[in-house]
This record gives C-alpha cells, sequence and structure tokens, in this order.
C-alpha cells in the first residue's frame, strides 16, 4: 500500500501546488475588503455601529490561549463509495441475491434487475428479499428495477439497461464515485473493505475499462453489418436478426472494443530422431545422410495434419463470410485462421555411430481472437457524461450501437476514448478475472475449483462466469471472504459475535471504520501495475 500512499500523495501535492496561492489571497482580501466596511460605517456621534466589536477585542485582549493546538488534518483520503448494478435472467434469482450479499457494504449504493424473461414469481420473491431485509430496510442503499427490461447480450438492450440502472443511481443514490456493472454470474475475490481501502487512493476520475481500437475481425462481423434486436420491442426474447445490406466503417468516429487478445491451440512441438550411421571417415554428409529419409517423412507427416486444421479453418470462415453477405441471422464462426511457425532441425552426434536429430520448436498459431468485455468500473464524472450528453456524443455513438452485434463490448469503449475530456483517464483493465474456452465460445470457460489459484493470482477483485451454487464459490466465501452461507461479507461495520454461526454483521457498528485483508494486497498490486509507467499511459485508447 505505500506505493498507492505515495502515488495518492504525490497527486494530491501536485494538485495543491497548482492553487496554493489563489486561496489565501481570495481570502484575505475578502477579509480586508469587509473590516474596512466596518471601521467606515458609524452613528451619529462617531460611534461605531458595531459596538460588540470592540467588546469582543477587549475581551479577548484578556483572555488569550498561551498554547494553540491546532486540529491536526489526516493525509489519509476517505474512502470512495461505489455504485453497483448487479443483473441477472430468468433462474438468477437466488444467485443474484447471493452476489448483492458478497458485495454489500453499507456506504454503497446498489441496482439489482432481474430481466423479463425471468418469471413473476422469481422477481417478486427478489423484490420481497429487498424490501423487507432489516439491513437494506436501515441503510436504504439497494433498489430494485420493478419495471423489467428484456435484455439480450448481442444486441443493444443490454446497453440501454446499464444506461437505465445508471440514471436512477445518479437521481436517487446520493453520492458515490465509481459505477460498476456485474451480472449474476460474477462474484468477488476480495471483501468490500479491500475494495474500498485500496481504492481510497486510486484518482476518483480514472475508468476501469478494457479498450482497443485494433478491432480485427470485428470490423467486418460486426462494425459492417446491420442487425435488429427484437428485445427493444417485443415482450418476448428473440435472437437478432441480420440486414443484407452492409455500412461502412464511421468516420465521425473511432471504434474501440474489448482487448482480451487470445492466442488458441498454441503448440510448442519438438521431434527428437535417433539415427545410425556406419562409417569409418565422419563426415558432416555422412553424418545426415542416414537421417535425411526420417527427417523428411516425420516433417511431410507433421505438417500435412498441421495444414489441413488451417485449410479447414479458412474454408469455414470463408463460408460464414458468404452466409452474411446473403442476410444469415445465424451464429457466424467468429474467428480468424492465422498460421505462424518456426522451424529449427539440429543434427548432434552424442556418440560414435549414434545421431540425434532435433527438430523444433514448431509453434502452430491456429487462431488469434479479439474477444470484448461489457464489465467496466466507470467513474461517476464520466456517467454523468454519458447520461446528459452534453456535447452529443453519447447519444449519436448509442444510435450507431443500436444496430451493432454484442454492443456492450463497445458503446462505453467507443465514447469515452472518443471524448477529449475523458480519453486520458481510462485504465486498460475491467478488474475481472475471465476464463475463455478454447476456441472461444460467445461466453466464456464455466470457473470452477481446479481455476482458483489462477483467480487469487490474476489479484483482479472479480471473477467470472460461475455456475450457481458451485463449489468453488464455497471455497472463495470460506477463504478470501470469510463469509458464512446466507450472511454478508464481514468488515469494519460489522461488530457482532461469530459464536455458533452467528453473522457478525448482525450487530453494526460504525460505517466509515475499514479493516482491509490480505485482499487488499492483492488488488494494490494489481493497481499498481495497471497505473505503472509501462502499463497506463502507453495503453490509453490506442
Amino acid at each position: 500500500m505505500k506505493r498507492l500512499k505515495s502515488y495518492y500523495m504525490h497527486l494530491r501535492h501536485h494538485q495543491n501546488m497548482e492553487r496554493k496561492w489563489i486561496f489565501p489571497l481570495a481570502i484575505g482580501s475578502i477579509v480586508s475588503l469587509f473590516l474596512l466596511f466596518l471601521t467606515a460605517i458609524t452613528t451619529s456621534d462617531g460611534m461605531s455601529l458595531f459596538p460588540f466589536y470592540r467588546s469582543f477585542s477587549s475581551f479577548s485582549s484578556k483572555f488569550v490561549e498561551t498554547k494553540i493546538h491546532p486540529i491536526p488534518t489526516s493525509n489519509l483520503p476517505p474512502p470512495p463509495r461505489f455504485a453497483y448494478l448487479i443483473s441477472g435472467s430468468a433462474g438468477d434469482g437466488s444467485m443474484l441475491k447471493r452476489t448483492l450479499q458478497a458485495l454489500y457494504h453499507p456506504n454503497n449504493q446498489y441496482v439489482v434487475h432481474l430481466d423479463r424473461e425471468s418469471s413473476d414469481e422469481e422477481r417478486l420473491d427478489l423484490s420481497n428479499f429487498v424490501k423487507d431485509h432489516p439491513v437494506f430496510l436501515r441503510f436504504g442503499n439497494v433498489r430494485m428495477i420493478t419495471k423489467a427490461n428484456l435484455v439480450t447480450y448481442r444486441g443493444p438492450t443490454m446497453v440501454a439497461n446499464t444506461l437505465h440502472a445508471a440514471a436512477i443511481l445518479l437521481r436517487e443514490s446520493g453520492d458515490w464515485d465509481w459505477f460498476i456493472n456485474l451480472s449474476a454470474s460474477d462474484y468477488p475475490l476480495v471483501t468490500q473493505d479491500d475494495l474500498l481501502h485500496t481504492f481510497s487512493y486510486v484518482p476518483r476520475d480514472l475508468n476501469f475499462i478494457d479498450h482497443t481500437s485494433n478491432i480485427g475481425w470485428k470490423e467486418f462481423q460486426r462494425a459492417k453489418p446491420v442487425i435488429i434486436d427484437p428485445g427493444l420491442y417485443m415482450t418476448k426474447k428473440a435472437d437478432v436478426f441480420w440486414i443484407t445490406q452492409r455500412r461502412s466503417v464511421p468516420t465521425a468516429f473511432k471504434l474501440f472494443t474489448g482487448m482480451r487478445f487470445r492466442t488458441l491451440n498454441l503448440k510448442n512441438v519438438s521431434f527428437y530422431l535417433l539415427c545410425f550411421y556406419f562409417s569409418d571417415v565422419v563426415s558432416a554428409s555422412s553424418i545426415v545422410e542416414p537421417c535425411l529419409p526420417s527427417v523428411i517423412f516425420v516433417t511431410y507427416i507433421f505438417w500435412s495434419n498441421i495444414w489441413s486444421h488451417y485449410a479447414q479453418a479458412s474454408r469455414d470462415l470463408s463460408i460464414s463470410k458468404q452466409r452474411l453477405k446473403q442476410g444469415y441471422s445465424g451464429k457466424l464462426r467468429e474467428r480468424e485462421p492465422s498460421l505462424t511457425f518456426l522451424k529449427m532441425i539440429t543434427f548432434k552426434e552424442v556418440n560414435s555411430g549414434m545421431i540425434v536429430v532435433y527438430i523444433g520448436p514448431v509453434i502452430i498459431q491456429f487462431w488469434r481472437s479479439v474477444l470484448g468485455s461489457a464489465w467496466m468500473a466507470l467513474s461517476r464524472p464520466f456517467i454523468d457524461y454519458t447520461i446528459w450528453g452534453w456535447d452529443n456524443l453519447p447519444r449519436t455513438v448509442l444510435m450507431y450501437y443500436a444496430n451493432f452485434i454484442s454492443s456492450p463490448e463497445g458503446y462505453f469503449h467507443t465514447v469515452i476514448c472518443n471524448a477529449q475530456e475523458f480519453r486520458n483517464t481510462t485504465v486498460n483493465s475491467d478488474l475481472h478475472f475471465i476464463s475463455w474456452d478454447n476456441p472461444p465460445k460467445q461466453h466464456p470457460h464455466h470457473l470452477n475449483l481446479a481455476d482458483m489459484q489462477r483467480m487469487i493470482d490474476s489479484n483482479a477483485p472479480f471473477a467470472r462466469k460461475f455456475p450457481q451454487d458451485d463449489p468453488v464459490l464455497d471455497k472463495i466465501d470460506s477463504e478470501l471472504l470469510s463469509r458464512g452461507l446466507g450472511m454478508f461479507t464481514p468488515g469494519g461495520w460489522c461488530v457482532g459475535s461469530r459464536e455458533n454461526g452467528t453473522d457478525p454483521c448482525s450487530a453494526i457498528g460504525n460505517i466509515t471504520v475499514l479493516r482491509p485483508g490480505p485482499g487488499a494486497k492483492r488488488l494494490e498490486t494489481l493497481i499498481t501495475t495497471l497505473l505503472s509507467n509501462e502499463n497506463f499511459r502507453p495503453r490509453q485508447c490506442k
């Protein structure tokens, strides 16, 4: 935490130095003018109109403190407040409640949403949970969107739902510093005390969002096609459909998307062949010649197999493009084949009459994909800008992304990187641990116990995607969050006993007290890395 503290103190000192002479000058000028005004105003007998001024002066001359003890000002910044959107669909009600309890802190704000595909009973159950929970009632910081939206990830309805929640938080939830959108299948890897403590030293104008202008295959398969999302005007969820006409890439603004690059089916293959030679005179030719047939044969078999995979990938992509031109509305192959290899053949005599032939390393790269992320932590000023849109850019970009496939992976990214006021506030991370299938699908790999150590080593505060009630969630609760079943994640605000399985948060103390744990150290490592000279400015809106 020392590195983040020094970063914060340097920033604070720099800001104070820039304007430290302005405030004393202004205050001194106002006081001087006021005193001159007092001395100038007199009654008709020449006495001052404000006799209490003289009496206070004489009074203060008799009683003067010999020792003045100024109130010390803390160098520690106040903890921030987070505003969360936690959203889910049919069957996500219980998982959403679990995620809400794991994320809860009295100083934060929360909006929960189950989309219209969920049943009335499931939404009513969540509504009663929010409305009747004594802690939520006491602090009034959890709200449910009762008029449910229909949300499809592949269309713009998820963006509309996110903007809806942000508008509610701006209007009804008072002060907060960062807006974080999560789904019911997300889960925290650190406590809220860890998160609040670490982010106390982070400038409040920073925006954590994966982004890049290198959209790759998305230009052809997402930017140029035109889609219609029935979720905008229908009451039942349906897949998007495609318009035959295609459009060009925008020139009024530059497109950005998520920055998760994945190299798939990466193999590093080496072959060892053992050859024998029988010759009295050892020469280069006599060593190499006996091995050449074996080398040629193995190389032929190996590269024939590799080329067949590559050719099939190329054919699949060609078919996808052709079907897209014909207005195909189904799911297309969203991958782009490429092949990169390095081959080296080495002959080494290890004994008289025996040679080891080393072929390798051979690196085969079948796919290279740009995978977007719809998850982010956005600053209050940027959310204000996005909702109000005082220069119209957010509305213009929103109209464009209304016909863009998987628009959640590009809308906020494009707005922030085209807004001069905010493009230098981006931190290129979504603060998530996500594991993609190989090859990648529309949604990431479901996490389980085998992923536990990788999640911890990532230092990320959040992870996704979790199956409902998977054992890995219980392990996270017990080892990382110290959370009991059906309880809140304990923090400094919880002063109750843990005896006999009692919820420590059943007794509430000072809600401003933070008790960070080991998760704060991991998170500090991540934030320090993200804000380093190598990763911060060079990766902004590139």
